[in-house]
């Protein structure tokens, strides 16, 4: 879930959410860490899209894939071919704790909101459904942003 991206945004996150506020859902859950990086990925890579997940919508992640290794096997020990290789063999786990508690906190305060939206887009209902990616040029995100923050806040009687 979290590594398909498409010019930047993740292809599902914001349908997933969209859904789960149209039907009341306080748990918007995903699969996350989905890659075929092998040992490229640490707490570091990792965050960068869990960060982005949350921020579309995301509030509990479900880790792809967990291997158990006997110790026996030695390290790294068997993977599987899919997903982050995410268990004590890594060698950042022994430091992950903080990394761990931050989702948690993450997913805990994301839950505790409650969703507010001031607008819905409908889409139609052909199946499938996909709604394009929103393309804004990085550059005119913050001058949009204030913009659209003074044009709100200039509006008679909305204080």
């Amino acid at each position: 879930m979290l590594f398909r991206l498409d010019f930047g945004q993740n292809k599902v996150t914001k349908m997933v959410a969209s859904a789960a506020h149209i039907y009341g859902r306080k748990t918007v859950s995903a699969e996350a860490f989905t890659t075929m990086r092998h040992w490229q990925d640490s707490p570091a890579s990792l965050k960068q899209s869990l960060d982005r997940a949350f921020c579309e919508g995301i509030n509990r992640i479900v880790i792809h894939s967990t291997t158990s290794t006997r110790p026996e096997d030695g390290l790294p020990g068997y993977e599987y071919g899919a997903g982050t290789h995410f268990n004590p063999n890594v060698t950042w786990w022994e430091l992950s704790s903080g990394f761990l508690t931050y989702i948690a906190r993450c997913q805990h305060l994301l839950r505790a909101g409650t969703f507010v939206a001031d607008v819905l887009f409908y889409n139609g209902d052909n199946a499938p459904n996909l709604v394009a990616q929103k393309h804004i040029n990085p550059a005119w995100a913050m001058d949009m942003t204030m913009m659209y923050v003074m044009k709100r806040s200039c509006l008679p009687g909305y204080l």
